[in-house]
């Protein structure tokens, strides 16, 4: 079940708003540093805003692909 694998992450960070949201939101700076040391990343799709989603496939260190699928259910 989808509801089974719902992900709410919240975090305080010591920086101005806008260049947290650009960081989070712009898949020119985001593919560089998501995801585990070694992985790079393709990002596909990035519309965020509620409804919307995030598609991208992290490519790991073994040759291994995985893709992932984040749905935005929820802006705040």
């Amino acid at each position: 079940m989808a509801s089974d694998k719902e992900l709410c992450i919240t975090r305080m960070l010591n920086a101005l708003f806008e260049l947290v949201l650009e960081v989070w939101t712009n898949p020119e700076h985001i593919k560089h540093w998501w995801g585990s040391t070694g992985f790079i990343n393709s990002i596909k799709k990035m519309d965020v805003c509620e409804s919307s989603e995030w598609k991208f496939i992290m490519h790991g260190p073994d040759g291994t692909d995985y893709k992932n699928k984040h749905i935005y259910k929820e802006m705040a």
